[in-house]
């Protein structure tokens, strides 16, 4: 076992998110300051993963979480990535520092927090003091580009309407779907809960009859609309439905 400070960073590093909570990611513990996180891409299964770049994105936010977790143990972490091993399975050496003096971050404390929130949220109008430091969170190196009438969310909406008709009709999406949604749960370790999902109960009620085979879907696409309720609660509404 680790010792405690490293077991409490690693246990909050399992939090980092990751496309379909798939966590694309194991840790080897070389000694109480030294580990390495062995990072897979899942290019080969999931058709959402081009080229492994979700799977990448999901390492950077693993890493960036342990940063975070590491000052609330009084440490600074730093990484490397060993270059000899792939993209598609790559290796990264994380080497922690005993920074007394390190203040715990602020995000620390909800890391534990973090939620898949896929519903409608609120219209009301950002303020310019909120649009601001979310403008400046994003670094130097982004910009925030911002879409907040109803034309322009009404554009991005129909957009994420038409390209979630594709989602739900190829059976590799149906592969990804079936392997990845816990049934009946509102809390998953390892994969989307069905709570989690942004269906009504209706909605769930027919996934979960669906699912069950790809001839299912293949019906309830082709003779009962399957794809528009879906494509309405979890892409036109939330897509219009906002803020910006």
């Amino acid at each position: 076992m680790p010792p405690e400070p490293l077991r409490a960073i690693l246990d909050l590093a399992r939090w980092a998110p990751s496309g379909d909570n798939t966590q694309p990611w194991q840790f080897e513990i070389l000694d109480d300051h030294h580990f390495l996180i062995h990072g897979h891409d899942t290019r080969t299964w999931c058709v959402y993963d081009l080229d492994g770049r979700a799977s990448q994105i999901a390492l950077g936010a693993l890493m960036e979480t342990i940063a975070i977790a590491a000052t609330t143990q009084g440490m600074r972490v730093e990484f490397q990535r060993r270059h000899e091993t792939s993209e598609s399975d790559t290796c990264i050496e994380a080497q922690l520092t005993d920074l007394p003096s390190v203040t715990p971050d602020p995000l620390a404390k909800v890391i534990t927090r973090r939620v898949t929130q896929r519903r409608p949220l609120s219209a009301e109008s950002l303020s310019p003091e909120q649009k601001q430091a979310l403008a400046l969170s994003v670094g130097d190196a982004f910009r925030v580009h911002w879409l907040e009438d109803s034309a322009q969310r009404w554009r991005m909406a129909r957009l994420l309407f038409n390209s979630a008709h594709i989602r739900l009709t190829i059976p590799e999406a149906y592969q990804v779907h079936r392997d990845v949604i816990q049934w009946h749960a509102v809390q998953s370790e390892d994969r989307i809960p069905d709570q989690a999902v942004g269906l009504d109960p209706v909605g769930v009620a027919l996934m979960r009859w669906g699912m069950q085979s790809w001839r299912r879907v293949d019906f309830l696409n082709r003779f009962l609309a399957g794809t528009w309720l879906p494509r309405l609660q979890l892409d036109l509404l939330p897509g219009y439905r906002c803020a910006a």
